[in-house]
């Protein structure tokens, strides 16, 4: 079971932190407020430290009050720092988000009539995603089995292929990783859904494939280091045509590689921060380890000043020239159910038979940013078709929609819908397609592709 501080601003959070204590007590948990824990005269700031320090999750309610609070914002970003899980409660719908808690995904316990049911939602989530203090005992399922390694580096290795892997080895345990502990063994290539679905066909991943076309860098593989970049903060998810930017990745997908495996080839090269800007790499397991990685693995709030060195270094890569086989990858991730369903229907049938073992959906780690829109789940039927969005966290504007099913062997039909706006739940009246047949559907936001699934009797 989990210890658990609750965070949180006694003006408006109180009712809700004294009812999640009680219960999550009752579920077995260890849960923490300040209000009852700290006896008459102790050290206050003391004992705020130790229990931060001692919990597995930190429970931000966010409110009104918390916002503007600056021993709120001192627990949670001590929480961040110490690597500590941080699951954002929402005590008000509205509730501002502290800008380096924006990137998490949230509970929304502002209606007092679902508290119930978001309470067991809150209790699996905290139940099943792995406490970081037991990493080293019990690793996620999905972090790759250790390798056997054979006793001399081969001829498609690096002669100091040792030194990397042991280096690898010490970044693993380092406690500053906190929720991050699992990056070091991945490399993050992320792409469009339908540039995965090519890639997928042909089993490599070629040069030509990244979005790069000027300079020497062009002809490498570019993997990275971390996931969501700078790059992914600035072109996921589906934006109208006016607000898109070169190289939008509507359906953002992970190719999740062995990082062990890749750094370790003889012709694999790697930077210490954006490649065009430093214009080096090295292949040298003694600059690998001289690597920043507290920057480029860097998660949180940072001040003005820091901006540019740690968006710079966030962008380090791991190049490996001209084509990468698929022989290392790991998992396949995307954002929602619908969209694993998308992949599956832009496949054959041979390679979805082949990858989907690999394919996750996972939500209980932030590969996304998920701030535009998309879509989380379709339901196709017989006579209905029900998809839900996610809505775009900030005002992006209307859609052009347009849905098109095409029955198996038969008729295609289409609806539009000029001035739409993403929200939880989007249902359509598909009675007059012939159910016998089955259908295959397509779903586009001001044409670009959003959903693609198929109904089948």
């Amino acid at each position: 079971m989990a210890t658990v501080f609750i965070s949180y601003a006694r003006e408006d959070g109180r009712t809700l932190a004294l009812r999640l204590r009680d219960d999550l007590l009752a579920a077995g948990h260890q849960a923490w407020l300040d209000t009852s824990e700290i006896q008459g005269g102790a050290d206050w700031a003391r004992h705020i430290e130790d229990a931060i320090e001692h919990c597995d999750v930190l429970l931000a309610l966010l409110s009104e009050a918390s916002y503007t609070s600056e021993y709120c914002r001192a627990e949670q970003m001590r929480a961040q720092r110490k690597g500590k899980r941080i699951i954002p409660v929402l005590v008000q719908p509205d509730a501002e988000r502290p800008i380096y808690l924006e990137h998490l995904n949230y509970f929304d316990f502002s209606n007092d009539a679902l508290y119930e049911t978001k309470l067991q939602v809150l209790l699996g989530d905290i139940a099943q995603r792995p406490v970081v203090a037991a990493r080293a005992a019990k690793p996620a399922a999905f972090i790759p089995a250790q390798r056997e390694r054979p006793a001399v580096p081969t001829l498609d290795e690096k002669p100091d292929a040792d030194a990397f892997s042991k280096h690898l080895e010490r970044l693993r345990e380092e406690t500053w990783l906190g929720g991050r502990y699992w990056w070091p063994y991945f490399l993050f290539y992320v792409a469009d859904l339908e540039t995965v679905v090519d890639i997928l066909k042909t089993g490599t991943l070629s040069a030509a494939q990244d979005d790069i076309n000027t300079d020497r860098w062009k002809d490498f593989v570019h993997l990275d280091f971390r996931p969501r970049t700078p790059a992914l903060w600035r072109k996921e998810g589906i934006r109208p045509a006016n607000k898109r930017q070169n190289g939008q990745l509507h359906l953002p997908v992970y190719l999740m590689f062995d990082f062990e495996a890749i750094i370790r080839r003889a012709d694999s090269r790697f930077s210490e921060g954006d490649i065009y800007r430093l214009r080096k790499s090295s292949k040298k397991a003694s600059d690998f380890r001289r690597l920043p990685f507290e920057q480029i693995y860097h998660d949180s709030w940072f001040a003005a000043e820091e901006r540019d060195e740690i968006m710079m270094r966030r962008q380090a890569v791991v190049l490996v020239p001209e084509q990468l086989d698929l022989e290392h990858l790991r998992h396949v991730w995307c954002r929602s159910a619908a969209e694993r369903d998308t992949l599956r229907a832009l496949l054959p049938s041979g390679k979805w038979s082949r990858w989907q073992d690999k394919v996750t959906t996972r939500t209980d780690f932030n590969l996304f940013n998920r701030k535009w829109a998309y879509v989380e789940e379709a339901e196709l039927g017989a006579g209905r078709l029900a998809l839900r969005f996610n809505p775009c966290e900030d005002d992006c504007g209307e859609f052009k929609l347009r849905v098109e099913a095409q029955e198996t062997g038969g008729r295609k039909h289409t609806w539009n819908e000029d001035e739409f706006v993403p929200g939880d739940a989007y249902q359509l009246d598909v009675s007059m397609l012939n159910p016998e047949r089955g259908y295959t559907l397509r779903v586009y936001l001001d044409d670009a592709l959003a959903y693609a699934g198929k109904f089948v009797p």
